[in-house]
């Protein structure tokens, strides 16, 4: 009796190869799936990280509200040099690097420069003139003025003293204070040994009123021997002048 095996060893073989090759290919399309939403993943990645931002105006702003600005965009901003200036204030942001609407990396460093005002300059003297002179003056200097009254012999408005030395070298912009006569007192010049008459004219031609009292003295009759006040007095005092009685 005759075996014939070798078409069932064929179809056997055959299936087997078939199997391989499907299971080849199940690795082919699992590895290629895996290569693409790997780079996928790299790309979202990339992009991501490397978004640009918008770099906004920094000008008027100090350097820590700049930083506060800048901070949710991770951008970084650090000071260049420092500028005079009259239109910005001390201290503030002048311009920037790179300008205000340039789209740039996250971590890009912004250049700032920086106002340091309008400089030093130096404090004129304006002692013996009026107020408003003064204003005048120290505002040609680059100064503020900022007056107040205190009694004086000087007539009303006249500067008696200011705060900052005449020459002092101080930063332009600054209040310089200074203090004018309310015009509120008079001087009450020595008059002994004048006579009691002309002595009592004189004060009073200054607004001083007068009163006399006669003293025992080896002085001539009439002759100013002593007075209450001498030097500043408030307008309304009350001088007295002791005249001497005369030699019995």
């Amino acid at each position: 009796m005759n075996m014939k095996t070798e078409p069932s060893i064929s179809i056997h073989t055959e299936n087997i190869m078939q199997t391989t090759n499907n299971k080849k290919k199940i690795i082919i399309i699992i590895i290629c799936a895996a290569v693409i939403i790997a780079a996928g993943i790299l790309a979202v990645v990339f992009m991501t990280g490397n978004k640009q931002v918008e770099v906004p105006d920094l000008t008027g702003m100090s350097v820590d509200q700049a930083n506060a600005q800048v901070l949710e965009d991770d951008l970084i901003v650090k000071k260049s040099d420092e500028i005079e200036s009259d239109t910005v204030e001390r201290g503030k942001i002048m311009s920037q690097a790179p300008t205000a609407g340039t789209m740039v990396d996250k971590n890009t460093i912004i250049l700032v420069s920086i106002s340091k005002g309008v400089g030093k300059g130096y404090v004129p003297g304006i002692i013996g003139m009026t107020e408003s002179e003064a204003y005048e003056s120290l505002s040609d200097a680059g100064y503020e003025g900022e007056a107040k009254a205190i009694d004086g012999v000087k007539p009303a408005g006249v500067v008696l003293k200011q705060d900052r030395k005449e020459g002092a070298e101080v930063e332009k912009g600054e209040v310089i204070g200074f203090s004018v006569s309310k015009g509120n007192m008079v001087n009450v010049p020595n008059v002994c040994g004048m006579w009691a008459e002309d002595a009592g004219i004189k004060l009073n031609n200054l607004g001083i009123d007068v009163e006399y009292k006669e003293v025992d003295s080896k002085k001539d009759f009439g002759t100013i021997v002593k007075q209450s006040r001498v030097g500043a007095v408030y307008y309304g005092t009350k001088v007295t002048l002791s005249y001497s009685a005369g030699d019995d």
